[in-house]
């Protein structure tokens, strides 16, 4: 049990600090910073030492908040992607045209 209690320990420590990291990462306007940022904090909210808390206890530990910030960030993220994406595009036509 104790162990299992520093696991635990451990891991929301991490959600903890990598959310921290992650917000930021995105204040500063480091993409690519909280695009890996990002990747952890997914896989520390999936990790199995969290199943066994209540709804409450996640809640407590903004768990569910978190889940539902990175659900939009990936949104967001895909969007801005898909806008530089397009934007490059612009950038390569406006290079052809001077040729």
């Amino acid at each position: 049990m104790a162990e299992h209690n520093e696991q635990l320990d451990a891991v929301l420590k991490k959600i903890k600090t990598t959310s921290t990291a992650l917000g930021e990462a995105l204040t500063n306007e480091d993409w690519e910073e909280a695009f890996n940022n990002a990747m952890l904090l997914k896989d520390y909210i999936k990790d199995e030492s969290l199943q066994d808390l209540t709804g409450r206890e996640l809640s407590q530990y903004h768990i569910p908040d978190i889940e539902a910030e990175l659900k939009k960030y990936w949104y967001f993220n895909g969007e801005m992607r898909k806008s530089v994406g397009a934007l490059r595009k612009k950038g390569q036509k406006f290079v052809d045209f001077a040729n």
